[in-house]
């Protein structure tokens, strides 16, 4: 994950959870302390967060964001591998 990707107004993808739904959003802003890299998201349906760890875009269990752009390459390759297997049982 190309960390200098994460600048405003960049489109992102927050993955939801059991009390959270799922969403698009944009970076609004960047910047960092002493306790790290940190950037606040708005999301389309208006909710913000604020405070996210940069890190927090790193692939891994439990990820709850990701950059737009690869949210799609990541659907595309699972439709792609659904249509697959579809074609083979017909």
């Amino acid at each position: 994950m190309d960390k200098t990707k994460l600048q405003p107004g960049t489109r992102i993808y927050y993955t939801g959870d059991m009390a959270n739904s799922e969403d698009h959003g944009v970076i609004t802003k960047r910047y960092n302390d002493r306790w790290g890299d940190f950037v606040d998201i708005t999301l389309d349906d208006g909710r913000e967060f604020r405070g996210v760890y940069v890190i927090a875009f790193e692939p891994g269990p439990g990820r709850r964001f990701m950059l737009e752009e690869e949210w799609q390459e990541q659907r595309n390759a699972a439709v792609n591998n659904f249509n697959q297997r579809y074609a083979l049982q017909n």
